[in-house]
């Protein structure tokens, strides 16, 4: 669970994409980048460079690969 002050530290883009991410994974696994962008309401390319904050920044986020060249999916890192 992310702490309140984290949320706080986040843009509201990076707060979108953090929950959008979080919801789809919580109801069917990690999100493909068109399901995080389109529950975030934002274009794929921002979607990228969000969740390459998310991770840099807090560490939250992370893209797994395309397999067999399909879309990048996103999960939330799990708590230790």
């Amino acid at each position: 669970m992310v702490d309140r002050d984290t949320m706080e530290h986040m843009s509201v883009e990076q707060a979108r994409v953090f929950q959008a991410v979080s919801r789809l994974e919580t109801e069917f696994g990690p999100g493909r980048l068109t399901d995080v962008a389109r529950t975030a309401c934002l274009p794929p390319e921002r979607v990228r460079q969000v969740v390459q904050e998310l991770d840099e920044r807090f560490g939250l986020v992370i893209e797994a690969p395309a397999a067999n060249g399909g879309e990048p999916r996103y999960h939330v890192v799990p708590e230790d």
